[in-house]
């Protein structure tokens, strides 16, 4: 945990210096170039860690981690000036596909550990709809 703490600290630092010295767009794209980066590569090796059937998380990780990939990807692009009109932030059916992606790696999880303790399998997509339900109150009430 304290290597962990430790390297937060020094990635939010030199994103604070980079902001500094090349702007804050630059500074955010380049955090965004990271991550996109970091997680196309932790999907690959999840995908190749499901292929082998190592662990049953793998395959909910493959999927978590292309979201995120794709979610970065797509924040990117859409900021960037003179981009294809259907790469828009929030009205496009293309960003839908991309969290859908994104959620089924979370449920996928989820599923995994309901099963390694015993749980009802009926209750999988209780902790989904519940965030789907936290996540329309918070929009109702902001």
């Amino acid at each position: 945990m304290r290597h962990a703490l430790a390297l937060s600290v020094i990635l939010l630092g030199g994103l604070i210096l980079a902001e500094s010295l090349v702007g804050t767009d630059f500074a955010i794209a380049i955090g965004f170039g990271a991550i996109t980066t970091i997680a196309a590569t932790n999907a690959a090796t999840f995908l190749w860690l499901w292929w082998a059937r190592t662990t049953p998380l793998a395959l909910g990780m493959a999927y978590s981690w292309l979201g995120q990939a794709a979610i970065s990807i797509w924040w990117f692009v859409s900021g960037i000036p003179h981009t294809a009109p259907w790469v828009t932030p929030f009205d496009s059916k293309i960003l839908f596909a991309v969290l859908s992606i994104y959620i089924v790696g979370g449920i996928i999880h989820i599923s995994v550990v309901q099963s390694s303790v015993d749980a009802v399998r009926r209750v999988v997509l209780l902790p989904a709809i519940a965030a789907f339900a936290v996540a329309l109150l918070a929009d109702a009430l902001f």
